[in-house]
């Protein structure tokens, strides 16, 4: 935390040396106008000493003043910079005879650069209280059977329920997801800041999320400043269900689309597991959904996890026979089956015949995870995989430096290879310790699977 700090205190300096003091006036006013600077860069110092940057003990509105002021700083400062350059532009050329030089007033300059910055620190922090608009996005998958073509999928991610965004908010989340009538809900991680004891009740919106086959999630790096143990629990109650390194197959007439999800690499530190997808892959679990999400919900229902098991015989005059049957697992385990030769004998079946031979293999795959660094793994084996943490860069001059530090990606659509599509939200919610959003909109996404022509 303390490079955010050392960041806060640069952003004072130079709105001071390039903002302040060229202006033509008295010291006292000066310094006053030097201090309510200062006054804007100090959020993070202030939200130390009253609870922690993470989750400040401050009333909403106060937190949402401070946000909108440290907002207008950084904008302050990025026009300051843009200012300054074509200050520099216009020595140059004066230097060189290309123009003549006249009376500059920095007043007035730093005033327009005040009420520029102080507008759109506001108005992009206060637009963070308006329920997201829903974005559409069409996912082409090569070979995606028929009963999947159409398939939706809504994703919400870093709602960050907590000091700022509250029960309402959220409530509008549930009531316009649920709009969308979706075949699947998921949440990508970040869905709180704060303790169980203190928010728990925030979230009694989301006992009402509908979708045909519920709702899936995977815990995001600030569950784990809040209690992520408590909170998954918290929410498996209201019918949301975690996956740990594990997978799911949802069916679709005959077909299955298998959803993974990883936990957040940040759980690691906490003695949680690190994320493992060939293990999430191969650890199937049973899954219980319905019309409702609830896990009391009478119309809740264990999914049927089958297998095709083809048994080959030889008969007397030696032609082969197959007969179909079906088979349950509760384990959801996919195991081999013994096919039995005319002499009797039985073997396991070679492993490029385990989709011939078994009907719970995975038609279209789904992965979740929180961070897009998840890319840089080898061998992701999916179709999709869907994350969040960026927030989409939250401001568009910051895209670049949030890409950075997340492999390179930051908002949007990528395709990693002729298979595989990564798509990174810029964010259901925003977190309350840098809530101005500019031209970078929150999003409730909805993404329609179909069979790439």
């Amino acid at each position: 935390m303390y490079a955010l700090h050392i960041s806060s205190f640069v952003f004072i300096a130079y709105a001071l040396v390039s903002l302040v003091l060229p202006i033509k006036i008295r010291w006292p006013l000066r310094l006053l106008l030097g201090a309510a600077v200062a006054f804007c860069g100090l959020k993070y110092l202030i939200y130390s000493y009253t609870g922690g940057i993470l989750e400040p003990q401050m009333r909403p509105g106060s937190i949402v003043i401070h946000e909108s002021l440290y907002a207008s700083l950084m904008i302050g400062v990025l026009l300051a910079i843009a200012k300054d350059i074509v200050l520099l532009f216009r020595w140059i050329a004066i230097s060189l005879q290309y123009i003549k030089g006249g009376t500059l007033r920095h007043g007035r300059i730093s005033l327009v650069i005040a009420i520029i910055s102080l507008s759109v620190g506001f108005l992009g922090t206060l637009s963070q209280f308006n329920v997201p608009q829903v974005k559409e996005e069409t996912v082409y998958i090569s070979g995606l059977p028929a009963e999947l073509d159409g398939y939706q999928i809504v994703q919400l991610t870093d709602l960050h329920i907590g000091p700022v965004l509250r029960k309402d908010f959220l409530s509008g989340v549930v009531e316009r997801t649920n709009s969308l009538d979706p075949d699947l809900v998921v949440i990508t991680g970040d869905l709180v800041d704060g303790a169980v004891g203190r928010l728990k009740d925030e979230f009694t919106p989301f006992a009402g999320l509908r979708a045909r086959h519920g709702v899936l999630a995977v815990t995001g790096n600030h569950e784990y400043y809040s209690g992520a143990n408590s909170w998954v629990k918290t929410w498996e109650k209201l019918g949301i269900k975690f996956l740990n390194n594990e997978s799911v197959l949802l069916r679709a007439g005959n077909v299955n689309l298998r959803v993974a999800g990883v936990p957040d690499p940040r759980g690691v530190q906490t003695g949680a597991e690190q994320p493992d997808i060939e293990k999430a892959y191969a650890n199937i679990i049973e899954y219980t959904t319905g019309s409702s999400t609830a896990i009391d919900a009478p119309t809740a229902r264990p999914l049927e996890i089958s297998r095709q098991v083809e048994t080959i015989d030889a008969n007397s005059s030696g032609q082969i026979t197959v007969e179909d049957k079906a088979a349950e697992t509760k384990s959801g385990a996919i195991s081999f089956i013994n096919i039995s030769n005319s002499a009797g004998t039985a073997h396991d079946s070679p492993s490029d015949d385990r989709d011939h031979f078994i009907s719970n293999r995975a038609h279209a795959t789904v992965l979740l995870a929180h961070q897009p660094k998840i890319a840089q793994k080898e061998d992701l084996n999916a179709d999709l995989v869907l994350t969040g943490h960026t927030h989409g860069g939250t401001m568009f001059f910051l895209k670049p430096l949030i890409a950075r530090y997340n492999a390179g990606y930051v908002s949007g659509m990528y395709k990693l290879d002729s298979r595989t599509h990564l798509y990174v939200s810029n964010g259901t919610g925003i977190w309350s310790g840098f809530s101005c959003r500019i031209l970078v909109p929150a999003e409730i996404t909805r993404f329609t699977l179909k069979r790439a022509l």
